[in-house]
């Protein structure tokens, strides 16, 4: 556990960690202030979709025997690796099957209460039936992103600044960070890999995974084109951020079958890890 504090001088730091039912499993005794402290857990629970484990630490601060402040945040165990052939969790291949969600609530503004956050991640998985979510227009909240951790929901935050992957890189539901700008994100948070979304084909590529903005149906009624006519590194994995930007219909019928088409063309690309369709909810303005 590493973190830092001001006027720390004299003081002391505890920790505890908490199971999910509120029992605790782990601690560190009392002993003066340092920067980071270790605590062994035994028989940990790893974090996945099927069975999203959280764990919660208390981080104490005292100082003459008198609680100065506390500090808790949920936490995962689990591993995250990308490959040619696919995005592996905890060793285990899982297939992206995800959609863009770009909040919209012209009423509210930034008031969104903490309940709506929470069901958008619901409905994502729950009833649209994705397996992860892409932020690619916005910073995903702090309660959006809780309730992804806990029904297990994979997503995928856009980010500018490092301040933001501070924030966030300890939900274990985000298993790469979108880049926008000049950030070293291995630095800040090596467990993950990084990506970087295009509109244009053969980029350089800095990043750890090719992530393309694929629209070829729109224009060809082709699912999708294939890594080898977009890619600028074969050796890198290949991400579709987006597919079918005008995949909007009037009869239902007819747009669930387009998304089917693409869908299954994408499925048939092996070295394709995964896509996002390209909105969660259709926005119509006046």
């Amino acid at each position: 556990v590493e973190y830092t504090g001001i006027h720390t001088e004299g003081c002391q730091v505890a920790a505890e960690v908490a199971d999910e039912n509120g029992i605790y499993i782990a601690s560190f005794p009392v002993e003066d202030y340092r920067d980071h402290i270790s605590l062994q857990m035994l028989d940990a629970l790893l974090w996945d979709q099927a069975h999203p484990h959280l764990y919660t630490l208390h981080l104490y601060l005292l100082k003459e025997g008198h609680l100065c402040d506390e500090h808790r945040i949920r936490f995962g165990f689990r591993s995250i690796e990308i490959r040619n052939t696919g995005v592996y969790l905890n060793s285990k291949k899982v297939r992206i099957r995800g959609v863009n969600r770009k909040p919209y609530y012209p009423l509210l503004n930034e008031s969104v209460p903490k309940r709506t956050e929470r069901t958008e991640a619901d409905i994502i998985k729950r009833e649209i039936g994705c397996n992860s979510v892409i932020t690619a227009d916005s910073i995903p909240s702090q309660d959006f992103l809780d309730r992804c951790d806990e029904i297990g929901l994979l997503v995928l935050p856009t980010v500018s600044d490092e301040e933001t992957i501070i924030q966030y890189r300890n939900h274990p539901s985000i298993y790469m960070w979108n880049i926008e700008g000049s950030i070293n994100a291995h630095q800040l948070d090596p467990t993950r890999p990084t990506t970087h979304i295009f509109d244009t084909k053969k980029a350089p590529l800095e990043e750890d995974v090719y992530a393309y903005n694929d629209h070829k149906y729109t224009t060809t009624h082709i699912g999708c084109e294939s890594k080898s006519d977009i890619t600028s590194d074969m050796n890198k994995p290949y991400l579709i951020a987006s597919y079918e930007q005008s995949i909007i219909t009037k009869n239902p019928l007819s747009h669930a079958l387009r998304h089917a088409y693409v869908l299954n063309t994408i499925r048939s690309k092996k070295d394709i890890v995964g896509s996002y369709g390209p909105l969660m909810c259709d926005i119509t303005q006046d």
